[in-house]
């Protein structure tokens, strides 16, 4: 983005905010789009919004960064990402898809997990697999938002699926 686009967008949260912004100068203005200003304009425009309507202050870049990240990644919950690990494993299994074709979100739970052999040969464990799994999905889901929130986009193993708004891009067959 622009950095006057940044400013806009600054300048928009500024107007929201009248008496909560009061003491802040051009400087202050400066130095938020210059932190801004590796985001996506209309993914920022949105992020903007929904502060707007959600928060009782100003927020801090951090906070703007933040709500950016969340909304930017899709990322399933917990127990979405085990239901999909799970019908991602049968169907690799037994030939049915590609590894290729896999999700990244899921290809990192099962590494996390120890592998696809690891996963098959514990069956009469799934249930202290799952735990270990929804443990996990919440590291993972808040290393993600760190990334994004410290502008590492490109080096996130997901990346395909950040879009604003966008939900889970693939689904096993069946």
């Amino acid at each position: 983005m622009k950095l006057s686009e940044a400013v806009r967008c600054v300048e928009r949260l500024m107007n929201s905010f009248p008496k909560k912004s009061g003491g802040f100068t051009p400087e202050n203005v400066q130095a938020y789009a210059e932190e801004l200003i590796d985001l996506d304009y209309g993914g920022l425009q949105v992020v903007i919004r929904t502060l707007i309507r959600t928060e009782d202050w100003f927020p801090a870049i951090a906070a703007i960064r933040r709500e950016y990240a969340a909304q930017a990644i899709s990322y399933p919950d917990a127990d979405q990402l085990w239901r999909e690990v799970l019908r991602w494993m049968r169907a690799t299994q037994f030939g049915r898809q590609r590894l290729a074709e896999v999700p990244p979100y899921v290809l990192e739970m099962v590494e996390f997990l120890g592998g696809w052999r690891e996963l098959g040969d514990n069956r009469g464990g799934m249930d202290t697999i799952r735990a270990h799994a929804l443990r996990a999905h919440a590291m993972m889901h808040d290393r993600a938002i760190r990334r994004v929130q410290c502008g590492q986009l490109k080096q996130l193993k997901f990346s395909t699926d950040l879009k604003i708004g966008s939900g889970i891009k693939a689904s096993p067959p069946g």
